[in-house]
This record gives structure tokens, C-alpha cells and sequence, in this order.
């Protein structure tokens, strides 16, 4: 980037060709003079360009023709509801008072939990030890 703290602009006059097929060339690396690309190597830009030097009308369509792509078109998409970052519960029930504990509930596990007929707890509770 370059500061130029000595030179002086005048901000109502609108910015000559030169200055804005200047700008256009930097940002797109193009070369100034001919207006092509900078390839590191083969072509590095209007410093040691062998190609003749574009007149003032090319550079006034280049910048033309630039200004006329300015314009991109953006779709904006809007929701209807605004999600929030904060946790919402999935199983809390809001007819619940608000006062109970989740273990004074009917439902201590939201419907996860069955009991199975065939279940035998103590069945389940042997665990067989083994003795070298």
C-alpha cells in the first residue's frame, strides 16, 4: 500500500483515467501499460513491459467496462423465526410447575425408561465370580 503524505487531492474534482485504470490494474493485477496480466516471471507489470503502451481510449473503455460489472447482485435471505443460541429442554413439559423438582415428577425420565415384563432384577444382579 502506498501513502502519498506530500501530494495534495482535491476531493470535489472526480479522479482522472490514469488514476482509476491505475487502481483497476492493481486490484485485478493487470499491467498498466498494456492492460494484460501479470505472470511472475514472463510479465511483471508496466515497470519492464515490452508491449506497446495502450492509448486512452482503451484505457477509458477498460475503466468503463469495469464500472458497468461494479454492480453484483446479492440475494438477501430473511427467516421468520429467529433461532436462539440458548438450550432448550426437548422433553420439558411447560404444564409442569415450575416449582417441582425434575424427581417430584411423574415422569422422572421423560418416557425413556420402561419397565420390561420379562425383566428379572435379580436375575440381572448375578454376576458370576470365578476363583483361580
Amino acid at each position: 500500500m502506498e501513502i502519498d503524505a506530500l501530494g495534495l487531492q482535491n476531493v470535489s474534482a472526480p479522479p482522472s483515467i490514469m488514476d482509476v485504470s491505475r487502481t483497476l490494474c492493481r486490484s485485478h493485477k493487470l499491467c498498466f501499460c498494456c492492460l494484460k496480466p501479470i505472470v511472475p516471471g514472463l510479465h511483471l507489470g508496466s515497470i519492464n513491459c515490452l508491449n506497446l503502451p495502450v492509448s486512452l481510449d482503451k484505457q477509458k473503455a477498460f475503466v468503463d467496462k469495469a464500472k458497468a460489472t461494479a454492480a453484483t447482485p446479492v440475494a438477501a435471505v430473511q427467516s421468520a423465526d429467529l433461532a436462539t443460541l440458548s438450550y432448550q429442554d426437548l422433553y420439558a413439559d411447560p404444564s409442569l410447575d415450575s416449582h417441582l423438582t425434575p424427581f417430584e415428577s411423574e415422569d422422572v425420565h421423560h418416557g425413556l425408561d420402561e419397565m420390561y415384563k420379562d425383566y428379572k432384577e435379580a436375575k440381572a444382579a448375578t454376576v458370576p465370580v470365578s476363583t483361580v
